[in-house]
């Protein structure tokens, strides 16, 4: 790695500064350029938040990529091409797999650009050595120009970038260039870094009223559904419909925990309407996680089985494509316009008499508390009933019931410190991930059954049916390990310290 040096230039410097510079070596002229300079990031700027921008130069047909971080401009790595649409499009090796770890199956979008002018030098030792590369540069931002000069230093030389930097620095008093030029650009387009995540973060007092507090949250939901509504119809990556359905989930859950606060028939209306919008998202989500799978885990099966599993690929993809059609005309279909329309009437409207919502009034932090403890409660005692020979449905049921919890505690989580909040939820994940889990395993198994129909009406698949069925036995089989671990997951959440976290959470925050 290394860090790049970057000044502020004022119009006409740069030939000042080639004279004064020469005095440390010999400065070759390298050429100059008009280059586009577009940056990178996934919608929900994963690369921006672990300090990190991709950057790509294009100068006519050529093109160089920079994965840089922004804090002092120094470099993780480089390439000559273009940034891909996925990280599973680079080449196996390292830098694959690094980009893979921070954005996952997340499409790399373009968040700005500039025409850039540049004016590029190699500084050369009395050996003829490249020591150091300089390049003056002209921005073109929509707020004007903007001249900076860089240094980026040739490893293995440090006394003549040493000797530049005093140059710049302490004879020629250049100001260090302050604001990447990549917040500059994005904030051109409307957007600010890091605007948007789908994590929920809403801030409460513990004395707000309970209507206000659910409008707010409401509010915040919807906001998240209209940020990811284009991105799942375009089917720009996997996860806009996933945030979207998430946020959904999120919201029904919401107008459950809101019961006695809000419109009773606007609420009742508006969750049949999710439910319905959560049905005829689920199709392509379902398959979505199948084609993962299929490029992620069946590669590391057996080379026949996975080989014999191939038209099973081909078929995701067929019906992915078919049921994402549906989905295009769903979420552009008057129902859905009608569902936005009573999202937002909902939010518009003023408390209801307190005959209809007598919770209305309430301390959003009373209220929080009891729907907490409630939901906590269920949750200890609906899984201590289950047993080895309990249905699987209880075990369904759970998982519901868990994830309702955990919403709920993110949702109300800034009415309490954060030190209250993270170690409850580390309690909860792994026997949500448990439940979660075993409802995959159900539901994969399902689909293959029916696959398996499919595919019992075509010549020549009799090797296909016979590696879907070893797959389905496979599924059973893990899945059977999972319910016989999820005792060993309850207990870790039952024991006494994981309570005490939970049943903390069920007592009102503050004074409310």
């Amino acid at each position: 790695m290394s860090t790049r040096l970057e000044y502020q230039l004022e119009a006409g410097q740069p030939d000042q500064l080639a004279a004064r510079l020469g005095e440390i070596g010999h400065l070759r002229a390298c050429g100059r350029q008009r280059v586009e300079r577009t940056w990178f990031d996934t919608f929900d700027w994963r690369l921006y938040r672990r300090g990190q921008v991709l950057e790509q130069d294009t100068s006519g047909p050529s093109s160089a990529v920079r994965w840089r971080r922004l804090v002092d401009g120094g470099l993780e790595a480089a390439f000559a091409n273009t940034v891909p649409r996925f990280a599973r499009e680079l080449r196996p090796g390292p830098l694959r797999e690094r980009l893979l770890a921070l954005i996952d199956a997340r499409a790399l979008l373009p968040a700005a650009s500039v025409r850039c002018e540049q004016t590029t030098y190699a500084l050369e030792n009395s050996e003829q050595k490249t020591v150091a590369r300089i390049r003056t540069e002209v921005a073109h931002t929509p707020g004007g120009p903007v001249h900076r000069l860089a240094v980026e230093p040739v490893p293995g030389y440090p006394e003549p970038v040493a000797r530049v930097r005093d140059l710049l620095e302490q004879e020629l008093s250049l100001p260090p260039a302050g604001e990447d030029l990549f917040y500059l650009a994005v904030g051109a387009t409307g957007r600010q870094p890091g605007d948007y995540q789908s994590r929920l973060q809403v801030e409460l007092d513990p004395q707000m009223a309970a209507g206000a507090a659910a409008r707010r949250v409401l509010g915040l939901l919807l906001e998240k559904v209209l940020a990811n509504l284009d991105g799942a119809r375009q089917d720009i990556d996997i996860e806009f419909l996933h945030d979207l359905r998430t946020a959904v989930r999120r919201s029904r859950s919401a107008l459950r925990q809101f019961r006695g606060v809000l419109h009773p028939h606007l609420a009742e209306h508006l969750g049949e309407a999710l439910r319905w919008v959560g049905t005829v998202t689920t199709p392509v989500r379902d398959l979505d996680v199948h084609q993962v799978e299929f490029e992620q885990v069946w590669p590391s099966y057996e080379p026949e089985l996975f080989a014999a599993m191939r038209p099973v690929g081909a078929l995701l993809v067929t019906e992915r494509e078919r049921e994402r059609q549906k989905l295009v005309r769903h979420l552009g279909s008057r129902r859905f316009a009608e569902v936005l329309d009573l999202w937002r009437r909902l939010l518009n409207q003023a408390d209801p008499p307190a005959s209809l919502a007598p919770r209305a009034g309430e301390p959003i932090g009373r209220l929080a508390a009891r729907r907490i403890r409630k939901l906590h409660r269920r949750m200890r005692r609906d899984g201590r009933a289950i047993g080895p020979e309990t249905p699987d449905e209880a075990v369904h049921d759970l998982r519901k019931l868990g994830k309702k919890l955990r919403y709920t505690i993110e949702m109300f989580q800034s009415l309490y410190p954060r030190q209250m909040v993270k170690p409850a939820l580390a309690g909860l994940k792994q026997l949500q991930d448990c439940l979660g889990r075993f409802n995959d395993l159900t539901v994969q198994q399902a689909d293959f059954r029916t696959w398996a129909g499919h595919f019992s009406q075509q010549p020549g698949t009799a090797g296909t049916l016979l590696a879907m069925g070893q797959m389905i036995e496979r599924l059973r089989h893990e899945q059977r390990a999972v319910r016989a671990a999820f005792q060993r997951h309850f207990g870790d959440f039952d024991r006494p310290v994981v309570r005490r976290r939970l049943a903390a959470l069920g007592r009102p925050p503050g004074n409310s």
